[in-house]
């Protein structure tokens, strides 16, 4: 029996070491950069980023706004912090984390017809496991959504740092070019630039992801920040009355807010050259239609 007792102990030791040591290496290697694509712009906006302007969304804006343009046209210091695949929690938190570190003037929204559709934090929210029970609160909240178990296994690094570690691999073989200028991942030219298809489905906002719009909103209020709304170019012929996008800009108006809806954009629409594929701008288009941003939000007095 103390043979049994004293190898349970010992196991236990180990594995409580082993937790230990990986907490401090993920730590680490979070802390000082050592992650690749979006892992490592997520780490910078959260720890490092102190630009005027900040540019968030999913892959439509890391793809479709170019931060260089932006600072040659205005002298603000910019970056792209938007993520692959991510949604509307994952955004409320990003900018929940940015603001309890410093104050952007202007941060730059991104967003797509179907953004205020879904429902739960995403498939890809675990990008935020590293931080958690770090202080920010809203980050918590979602994973501990999860399950009362995920709330448990948080508490563990070998389970916060267990997928991660691919990432810190393949940074080893990432040159710094590949990850990005100012956090803009540019779109090549396709093999065969996309046909123009129609769609006829609407899009439907569920009141989950509207509320947590107006919470980012009621956020960047709070302190001054101008937050603007831009809906992407699209190569795809919509739908003429989206019910999400109507949403959106009833509560832009609500809030007296500055937004560019441009999915349906025509000189965009007519012009497959300027996309990699229907949904997203490859770089000449991203370079296009941000000369274009920029211009109108001069005139909006917004830069």
């Amino acid at each position: 029996m103390k043979r049994v007792v004293k190898f349970i102990l010992i196991v236990v030791a180990i594995v409580v070491a082993a937790d230990l040591i990986v907490g401090l290496i993920g730590n680490y290697m979070v802390e000082n950069h050592k992650l690749s694509g979006d892992y490592k712009s997520v780490e910078y906006v959260m720890t490092q980023s102190n630009e005027d302007v900040l540019i968030l969304g999913s892959s439509v804006a890391l793809n479709g706004i170019v931060p260089t343009i932006i600072t040659d046209s205005t002298s603000l210091s910019c970056y792209n912090g938007a993520a692959n695949g991510q949604v509307m929690p994952f955004f409320e938190t990003m900018i929940d984390c940015v603001l309890q570190r410093y104050t952007p003037k202007t941060i730059i929204f991104g967003m797509r017809p179907d953004e205020t559709t879904t429902s739960g934090i995403g498939d890809r929210y675990n990008f935020l496991v590293p931080y958690y029970g770090k202080g920010y609160e809203i980050l918590d909240k979602y994973l501990e959504s999860s399950s009362k178990e995920e709330e448990y296994l948080l508490k563990s690094n070998l389970y916060r740092y267990n997928n991660i570690w691919w990432r810190i691999l393949l940074y080893q073989f990432v040159t710094p070019n590949e990850q990005g200028e100012q956090g803009f991942v540019a779109k090549g030219i396709p093999r065969f630039y996309p046909r123009l298809n129609s769609e006829s489905k609407d899009y439907i906002s569920t009141p989950e992801r509207l509320s947590q719009l107006e919470n980012i909103i009621e956020m960047c209020k709070s302190k001054g920040v101008n937050l603007v709304v831009v809906f992407l170019p699209k190569y795809l012929k919509l739908h003429n009355d989206i019910s999400s996008i109507n949403d959106i800009v009833d509560i832009c108006k609500k809030y007296d807010l500055k937004y560019y809806i441009d999915v349906q954009k025509e000189e965009y629409l007519n012009d497959s050259t300027m996309f990699y594929d229907e949904t997203h701008l490859n770089k000449e288009g991203a370079y296009k239609y941000t000369r274009d941003l920029v211009c109108r939000m001069k005139k909006d007095s917004i830069f």
